[in-house]
């Protein structure tokens, strides 16, 4: 009987053993590392003299704690007791320095280590820079023939990623020339930079035929509209249709069975017109003669011109032609034929600025093109 009661006892003593062993090995495994702490210096250097860098500030964030330290004379910011951890934010702040945020490993070789260094290079804003400066130009009137500023106030960016874990930004403004100038950081080697530009959505003004789906002309008439458009760098631009800038019709009082299409006005140097070039002539028309009306979309106006018919047969080409009389060629209509001036341009917005060496000036213009994408679609 006490036999079986010793053996009992003995067994239970074994098996609290093993689930007290069990507890104790579970707990190591998912609470050791949080509790090792260690001793973590930072030290802050500049990049290109590789000289240290006193008094700039250096935040470190682990969990939901933040803590900023000022480096010393020797450009060290000494944390302590700090949890080991992978991907530790850490900022760095000084005056006339590029601003740094980056992330650290927090790690140890032994369980003898009681410090952990991490090395931060800063680069200098006011040696060792370099100057990225240009124009950048847009299409928001296709209809005046002249090349278009991008609007004042419009930043531009460029960013430097030579640092692991962080990506430097700088922005820089359009002027109301449409100028811009970076000061940024550079080496005697060269570093390199990347340049991306601000999606722009303005008013542009453009010649149309008559939006997607109207009728043909002269049912439709072109106009010149005003029409909410985006400029990007990085799609392709919408195309730019072709409309003249001074069209013609068959006065509409004017019955007919098929309708006269007037295809091309000439304009002499002079702003006068001097002819008209037919599609074709129309058929059964009622009268003998018919008034022509002419519309600029520009400037000029008073030509009179009318046409003499044969009722109700087809007028060909060449005899609605030579049958036409211009009584007043009118004045001031333009000489470009084309209402809009410029043609389809997709946008020319470089990217990358290389080997940008310390005291280089770097000449970077740019075009944002007549556009990518339109509030209306036109023809």
């Amino acid at each position: 009987m006490k036999k079986n009661i010793i053996k009992k006892l003995v067994l239970l003593s074994l098996i609290a053993g093993i689930l007290f062993t069990a507890c104790e090995d579970e707990f190591s495994e998912k609470d050791a590392l949080d509790a090792q702490t260690i001793d973590v210096s930072i030290y802050v250097y500049d990049v290109v003299s590789d000289s240290c860098i006193t008094n700039a500030e250096v935040t470190m964030i682990v969990g939901d704690s933040e803590e900023t330290v000022t480096t010393n004379e020797l450009g060290f910011a000494y944390f302590t007791k700090i949890k080991i951890a992978t991907n530790v934010p850490v900022r760095v702040e000084k005056n006339n320095y590029v601003n740094i945020s980056t992330l650290i490993n927090i790690s140890t070789d032994n369980d003898l280590q009681d410090q952990y260094t991490a090395n931060i290079a800063l680069y200098s804003l006011t040696q060792n820079t370099a100057r990225i400066r240009g124009r950048l130009e847009i299409e928001t009137d296709l209809t005046n023939g002249e090349t278009e500023y991008v609007t004042e106030g419009t930043y531009i960016y460029a960013y430097l990623s030579k640092i692991v874990g962080s990506s430097m930004e700088f922005v820089a403004t359009i002027d109301a020339n449409g100028e811009y100038e970076f000061i940024v950081p550079a080496d005697n080697y060269g570093i390199s930079y990347e340049l991306k530009y601000s999606s722009l959505e303005l008013d542009q003004t453009i010649a149309i035929n008559g939006n997607a789906g109207d009728p043909d002309f002269p049912e439709t008439f072109p106009t010149i509209e005003t029409i909410n458009t985006v400029f990007n760098a990085e799609e392709i631009a919408r195309s730019v249709p072709t409309v003249p800038s001074v069209y013609a019709y068959v006065n509409a009082s004017e019955s007919m069975d098929t309708v006269a299409i007037i295809s091309e006005v000439i304009v002499d140097n002079d702003g006068l017109i001097i002819d008209l070039k037919w599609e074709t002539g129309g058929y059964g028309y009622t009268s003998d003669s018919v008034d022509i009306v002419v519309v600029s979309l520009f400037d000029g106006s008073g030509a009179v011109i009318r046409v003499n018919v044969n009722e109700g047969l087809t007028r060909t080409v060449d005899t609605a032609y030579t049958s036409m009389k211009i009584y007043n060629s009118g004045s001031s209509y333009p000489t470009f034929s084309k209402a809009n001036q410029v043609r389809t341009g997709s946008p020319w917005l470089e990217s990358n600025v290389l080997s940008l060496k310390s005291g280089e000036i770097r000449i970077v213009n740019g075009d944002y093109g007549t556009g990518v994408n339109r509030e209306v679609e036109i023809e």
